[in-house]
């Protein structure tokens, strides 16, 4: 016999706190997890930072004083998993933060979780690109003790950021009326049909790019946008971070051109271990995807796009 209500469900984060921002979320989870105010971060060796804002990853951790750690990028931002199995264990807790760039889950998420498992750290996923990607698409944190979205940068909002976590309760979030002004925003908004759009968009990008060839690349090839919903489309400019830049001065404003982790932070670009890393921030651009892109529009900009890097 069926009931008529679902008795179980399939295992889900426990509890759900919305906060300010995705940084401040991290903090309170960061927290959770320490030990006497001691704990070690351990994040990807791609990390921007920017005058206006700072970095949100990386302030939330300096901010507590924290110990980190990177581990390796390679040069299309996967983790170089032998770089994450060299980091020494200790005693003190340790939590893993997996950034899913752009809207993508690393190639090699499996195999990352189940190092973190086996060291036994905390594990959270950086869903501040792929929040979509997770409601829409494809599930991620199943193995994670916690989620973060930044609702502001994947919807039309002003602020906001969601935690999700098995870890316990988790303190410090926005104050009831707040929470309830900002869920109501977060829930009144249509995902699947903003993330399809976001699909399209890219999907016109990825069928248009040979207009770019000896120009410019996708940062990953073969993508497939059926299984990820992105936050942008990132290219990679041959000739280079001058190029790239003159290129987001003369398209910005126009068609919405952006230079994520343009700077990284300052640990990132001392350390010899992180040249692939640097890299990929002098070379990279995003193309926005977002419901304000006509899909109409994606043509007229790789040919604007095309007129400057030939220049």
């Amino acid at each position: 016999m069926i009931t008529k209500k679902a008795v179980s469900f399939p295992e889900h984060l426990g509890s759900a706190a919305l906060f300010e921002s995705a940084r401040a979320g991290l903090s309170a989870f960061y927290r959770s997890q320490a030990s006497d105010g001691r704990l070690r971060v351990i994040l990807p060796a791609y990390i921007g930072w920017s005058p206006n804002e700072g970095s949100g990853l990386f302030d939330s951790v300096v901010d507590g004083n924290y110990e980190y750690e990177f581990y390796e990028l390679d040069r299309q931002g996967n983790a170089r998993i032998e770089s994450l199995e060299a980091i020494e264990h200790i005693s003190r807790p340790s939590v893993l933060v997996l950034v899913h760039y752009f809207g993508r889950p690393d190639p090699r998420y499996d195999a990352l979780t189940a190092l973190g498992q086996d060291r036994g750290w905390a594990m959270v996923d950086d869903c501040a690109h792929a929040m979509l990607t997770h409601l829409c698409s494809t599930r991620l944190g199943e193995r994670s003790d916690a989620m973060v979205y930044s609702l502001h940068k994947m919807l039309p909002m002003k602020r906001g950021g969601v935690l999700l976590s098995t870890a316990g309760e988790v303190p410090d979030g926005l104050p009831a009326d707040e929470a309830l002004q900002t869920s109501r925003s977060f829930l009144g908004y249509d995902h699947a049909s903003a993330a399809r759009h976001r699909q399209q968009v890219a999907a016109s990008i990825q069928n248009g790019m040979p207009m770019l060839d000896g120009f410019a690349a996708p940062l990953w090839r073969d993508l497939d946008l059926t299984t990820i919903v992105p936050q942008s489309y990132p290219l990679v400019v041959h000739a280079g971070a001058e190029k790239r830049n003159l290129l987001y001065e003369r398209l910005h404003e126009q068609y919405g051109l952006t230079t994520l982790y343009h700077t990284l932070v300052e640990p990132l670009r001392v350390d010899d271990r992180f040249e692939d890393s640097r890299w990929l921030s002098d070379h990279i651009i995003n193309l926005p995807v977002h419901a304000g892109v006509p899909l109409a529009s994606v043509e007229a900009t790789l040919l604007a796009i095309r007129h400057v890097l030939s220049e």
